[in-house]
């Protein structure tokens, strides 16, 4: 028997068991770490529909088209009234200067 040969023989048996390990040995990590990154993936997702059900929650519970009629009719109240003063104090600025007009006048 040619130990020469037998020994490149092994050689090359040994050779292709590390490829093999080493093939098995990615494939097995490449594929925890794709899952892994599916799983992050998926709480991210579950986080973001969370969140926008928390969203909706929160809109639906929010005001409403009465509501918001109210509001606009009080903010009109408060406008005329608003308006009112103003005239009021136009009114009340003009007879100011006519008062100081006729003070100034005097002297």
């Amino acid at each position: 028997m040619n130990w020469d040969a037998a020994k490149v023989f092994w050689d090359a048996c040994e050779f292709l068991m590390l490829c093999a390990i080493g093939l098995y040995t990615y494939m097995s990590k490449r594929s925890a770490i794709t899952e892994q990154k599916l799983l992050d993936t998926r709480r991210e997702i579950d986080a973001h529909l969370h969140d926008h059900a928390t969203r909706l929650a929160r809109l639906e519970e929010g005001p409403t088209h009465e509501h918001l009629s109210d509001l606009h009719s009080k903010i009109n109240g408060v406008d005329r009234v608003l308006n009112e003063l103003k005239g009021a104090f136009d009114a009340a600025n003009g007879t100011l200067k006519l008062i100081l007009d006729h003070l100034m006048q005097q002297k």
